[in-house]
Order: C-alpha cells, then sequence, then structure tokens
C-alpha cells in the first residue's frame, strides 16, 4: 500500500474531518484487517509511543502509529508460542527465572534491570509463577533504564533461585498447616460428637444429676465391656505403651501450660497451643530439633516433668 492509500484510510476514519482518530476507531480498523484481535492496551501504548497528544493521532502520524501496533502485534504473537514452549507442565504458567529469559529475549541489548523490577512490582506475589497475560505488554514495551550487564543479570538469576526455593518452602508449609487446621476441626467434631453420645447416654440410663456432673474421666457404660482374655500378645503391650506415653505427653503439656499461664483460666488455651504446635512439629520432622522452642520447655526440669513426684512409671 502506498502513502496515499493510508490517507485515504484515514480520511475515511476521520468522517467528522476532525484532523485526528481515536484509539477505538484504531481498534476498529484492525479488527477488520486480521483475524485475532489485538488489545486495546497495545493500540494505546502505541499512540503513546508516537504521539504528542493522548488518545490522538493526526494524519502525519497514523503511518507510524500503524506500524507501531503491528510490531506489537507481531511481538505478542512469538511471545505467545516462546511462553508455550516454557509451559512444561502445561499449567499455563511459566517460573520466574524462565519469564526472565523472554524479558532478556525480546528486550535484547536493551534489557534493563529497572524494567524487569518495576514487572516484579507490580505483581502481587513476586516470587510466583507467571501467566502469559501479566508478561505480554512488559514484552512488547520498549524497555526503560540502563541497559543491564552480564553480572546483573547472572546476580539476578542467583536472587530468582532463592526466592523461588523460599516460595515453593512457604507453599508446602502453608499446606501442612492447612492440613493441620483440617484435621483439628475433625478431631473437635469425632470429641464433640462422642461426648454428646456420653452425656445423652448418661441421661437415660443415670439421670439428669449424673449427666450435669459428667467430667469425661469415668468409662463409658455405653460401650460394650472387653471380654477377659488370658493372653497378653504384643499389640497389646504395644498399645498400652502407647497410651501410657500418651497420658505422660499430655501431663507434660499441662503442666508446661500450667507454669508460662499468669492466670489460671488461660491455662486451658495454652495446653490447646501447647498442643497443636508439638502435633505441627512432628508432622513436619522437626520436633527434636525445635522441642526447645515450645513455651515452658526451658522452664527446671524438677518443675515440668512428669516424673517430679519421683514414682516409678
Amino acid at each position: 500500500m502506498g502513502i496515499q492509500d493510508f490517507v485515504a484510510i484515514f480520511n475515511n476514519l476521520d468522517t467528522a474531518c476532525k484532523g485526528f482518530v481515536t484509539d477505538d476507531q484504531l481498534l476498529q480498523l484492525h479488527q477488520q484487517i486480521h483475524l485475532v484481535p489485538i488489545a486495546l492496551e497495545h493500540v494505546q501504548a502505541a499512540i503513546s509511543q508516537v504521539c504528542h497528544v493522548p488518545g490522538q493521532v493526526h494524519r502525519n502520524e497514523f503511518l507510524e502509529v500503524l506500524e507501531e501496533i503491528e510490531r506489537r502485534r507481531s511481538t505478542e504473537e512469538t511471545a505467545f508460542w516462546d511462553f508455550q514452549a516454557l509451559d512444561y507442565n502445561n499449567t499455563h504458567r511459566i517460573s520466574l527465572k524462565d519469564a526472565l529469559l523472554l524479558f532478556k529475549e525480546f528486550h535484547g541489548d536493551r534489557f534493563s534491570m529497572y524494567t524487569w523490577r518495576q514487572f516484579l512490582e507490580s505483581r502481587i506475589n513476586p516470587a510466583a509463577d507467571v501467566c502469559f497475560d501479566e508478561i505480554r505488554l512488559w514484552l512488547c514495551d520498549y524497555p526503560q533504564g540502563e541497559p543491564a550487564t552480564m553480572e546483573q543479570i547472572i546476580q539476578e538469576e542467583e536472587r530468582i533461585d532463592g526466592k523461588q526455593r523460599k516460595f515453593k518452602e512457604d507453599e508446602i508449609n502453608s499446606y501442612k498447616t492447612l492440613e493441620d487446621s483440617q484435621l483439628e476441626m475433625q478431631e473437635y467434631h469425632d470429641n464433640t460428637q462422642r461426648n454428646a453420645w456420653r452425656k445423652l447416654n448418661k441421661w437415660k440410663k443415670q439421670g439428669v444429676e449424673s449427666m450435669l456432673f459428667d467430667d469425661g474421666l469415668e468409662p463409658d457404660d455405653a460401650e460394650a465391656p472387653s471380654r477377659p482374655t488370658n493372653q497378653l500378645t504384643l499389640n497389646n503391650v504395644m498399645e498400652m505403651l502407647d497410651t501410657k506415653y500418651d497420658l505422660l505427653r499430655e501431663k507434660l503439656l499441662m503442666e508446661m501450660a500450667r507454669m508460662v499461664s499468669t492466670l489460671e483460666g488461660d491455662q486451658a488455651e495454652m495446653y490447646e497451643q501447647l498442643c497443636k504446635q508439638e502435633r505441627q512439629l512432628r508432622r513436619q520432622g522437626n520436633f527434636e530439633m525445635e522441642v526447645s522452642s515450645l513455651p515452658g520447655s526451658d522452664l527446671p526440669a524438677e518443675r515440668n516433668s512428669p516424673f517430679s513426684d519421683g514414682g516409678d512409671s
């Protein structure tokens, strides 16, 4: 197409003879030419790049704006397929390090740490994986700031590796915390249901007074009595040991809660917190290393030990 053709197209768009066309008119023109529509942000960015007046394209700027729009369209199309090639797991996301690779590829020798840092600051979580929608405009924009040196790029790659490792660790810990919360909710539900059946059974068999003064320590007579046996198996021994050490652990945690609580009414809440922290440490495999961080664990042994009364276990 010659210059006269573009002048004719401009005149067809400028039906009101204002001497300029708008971004919406350019977007409609592009949609008539190409099967795949371009984003309005690209049209607006092209106008900002070329024109002196925001949102207005005059006749002498028209051809240059169209060329800039075409450059951005072609760049985004190439970037899309390169992004797809880096999406190894077909999750529609790439790692932050691969996003840096795309920035270097499309910005070339003009790649700058200033533009890269601006991109990171625009994200809600800078260390998270990157989707195409949040990177496509950045790849088409001209970078700002001084070109980055090779040393700066290497340092940034090392920094990204560290941030991604920490991000993955935080994700795993968050998942474990959520899992622990779900288990605690299930345990609470089971205990509540068990206690409700226990009190209902007390009411039916022993009356209201027995139900009101039930402390949950007596065996529930709703359960069928176990049949006596003359044999003691290894499983029986292991079950008794598990029960024994569960009781000892509960006693120790209760004593720790009593020692660190300033008010008597706070002991129950502190005990629940200690139980939760103790379970989390065991599930994470850090119990032996982190047990000393539990509140009350640094108290003298004669005060917080469940064996402090000197009795044989």
